[in-house]
């Protein structure tokens, strides 16, 4: 039987497809966050303000809360939600629902008209595929059934990046991050920088101990 590793092997051995660790980088590195925002989406972003990982929202005491992985306003006011998805593909679309819903909320202050919300995007890094279609990436907007060329302008946008089609996405620098993603050689100074980034957090005491009582605590909730 293999030996199972130790929390401090297992600490040693994560990259930035890690939950943990993927928040930690983007959190304390806001140029590295919005410099991959841009990647993702192919848009230019002026500034941001500081990402917030693992933000939690909650409409009242009986509604259901949520937890985003990395949460981030730019100077507009647009809002976006970072995911990272390692496994259980299932429902993915429904929780994008929720969150763009609960963002919402965030968004908006009591009495302001709805003209006032900004754009969301709720975007998942997915180590799978999402929707079965083998295709990099899916981006989902509102349009009419009766013609598709019309949209609903509803500023929603709903994206799930597949990483295992890496070769097949459009950029070379898209293709360069997500076979980093993978776990595979890539050769670029953004993944050198995240892969640079991922080891600082990985010196950090502090942080490899919350990581390893959060393991604790959910091997005691098994």
């Amino acid at each position: 039987m293999e030996k199972e590793p130790t929390p401090l092997e297992k600490w040693n051995s994560l990259t930035l497809a890690n939950n943990f660790i993927f928040c930690k980088v983007l959190e304390e590195n806001p140029d590295v966050c919005k410099e991959l925002l841009e990647m993702l989406l192919d848009i230019k972003i002026d500034r941001i303000e500081q990402p917030k990982s693992e933000q939690t929202f909650k409409t009242d005491f009986d509604s259901r809360g949520i937890r985003l992985d990395v949460y981030v306003k730019d100077g507009t006011g647009r809002c976006f939600d970072i995911e990272i998805q390692t496994s259980n593909y299932m429902r993915l679309e429904k929780r994008a629902r929720y969150y763009q819903g609960l963002m919402d909320v965030d968004s908006i202050q009591s009495g302001q008209e709805y003209s006032a919300l900004k754009d969301s995007y709720v975007i998942f890094l997915c180590l799978g595929d999402a929707f079965g279609h083998r295709l990099p990436v899916y981006t989902f907007r509102y349009r009419a059934e009766e013609d598709k060329n019309i949209l609903m302008n509803d500023g929603t946008v709903n994206i799930f990046f597949n990483a295992t089609m890496y070769d097949k996405m459009q950029s070379e620098n898209l293709r360069s991050f997500f076979r980093y993603l993978c776990g595979k050689n890539s050769d670029d100074n953004f993944t050198d920088r995240l892969s640079a980034l991922v080891e600082r957090v990985k010196m950090n005491a502090q942080w490899r101990h919350r990581y390893m009582t959060i393991e604790q605590e959910i091997k005691l909730q098994v």
